[in-house]
């Protein structure tokens, strides 16, 4: 009798071996899928793809999403915990979980803040396209910037909603700042904080989108004890006056 249990374990240790072998499998490839899908859909709005195929390709990836949470409900019974808090806005909260495991992959604390509702900022001051290009270029910028300052100090923090009177995405970093013969350039020529001839366009959609929006933009530089752990803050504030401002000076 012990050796038939011994052997019924045997098959079902076996069993249950082979189930997490094909769980790691799928999980694995379902990762692969949903990052390449995004990377096109990224490349797609650098690029100027049409909105068509913008949407084609953020619907095929929030298919896969949720086809993976699917898969890891059944396979463990339960919905995975989400970590970020939601928008309400599908594709913003898609953008912001791929950049919450991008900071992860480089070992950058990243933290979101929601305020107020960001499905009536969506509706009421800029289209969900054009806040998903902004986010994009602050948030890739920004994890450059982190990646060129090295050292031990890597955070990223991301403020969107309603603050006050105006609705606003800021985006604080512990990365470089920008030099002084930058700030001229925003907009209007390649620059990039993070040093190096690659980049530089995000800037010039940044100032597109803002002057389409008749919306300012904020940028402050600070010493390490005014915020713990951030130097660099850029604000874009849907207020309807279009300032450029650089540490309360005006660009």
């Amino acid at each position: 009798m012990k050796d038939d249990k011994d052997r019924i374990i045997e098959i079902l240790t076996k069993h249950n071996e082979d189930l997490r072998s094909i769980h790691h499998n799928i999980r694995v490839r379902l990762n692969a899928l949903e990052q390449f899908v995004l990377k096109r859909a990224l490349e797609a709005f650098q690029r100027g793809y049409n909105e068509e195929s913008n949407s084609e390709l953020f619907a095929a990836f929030g298919g896969i999403e949720q086809l993976s949470s699917e898969f890891e409900s059944m396979s463990k019974r339960k919905v995975p915990p989400r970590i970020l808090h939601r928008t309400g806005v599908v594709m913003l909260d898609i953008l912001f979980e791929y950049f919450e495991r991008m900071c992860a992959r480089e070992n950058v604390e990243f933290t979101l803040n929601i305020w107020g509702n960001v499905q009536s900022m969506v509706q009421d001051c800029i289209s969900s396209d054009k806040l998903q290009v902004l986010i994009v270029n602050l948030l890739q910028n920004a994890i450059a910037a982190i990646d060129a300052k090295g050292g031990d100090l890597h955070k990223l923090l991301v403020n969107i909603g309603n603050s006050g009177h105006h609705y606003l995405l800021s985006v604080w970093d512990s990365g470089v700042g920008f030099t002084p013969d930058m700030l001229p350039k925003l907009g209007k020529e390649k620059v990039t904080s993070k040093g190096g001839e690659d980049g530089g366009n995000g800037y010039v959609e940044i100032f597109d989108i803002l002057n389409q929006c008749n919306a300012s933009l904020i940028i402050e530089e600070m010493d390490i004890g005014d915020s713990p752990g951030f130097l660099k803050m850029i604000t874009l504030q849907f207020d309807g006056r279009n300032k450029r401002t650089f540490n309360k000076i005006d660009l």
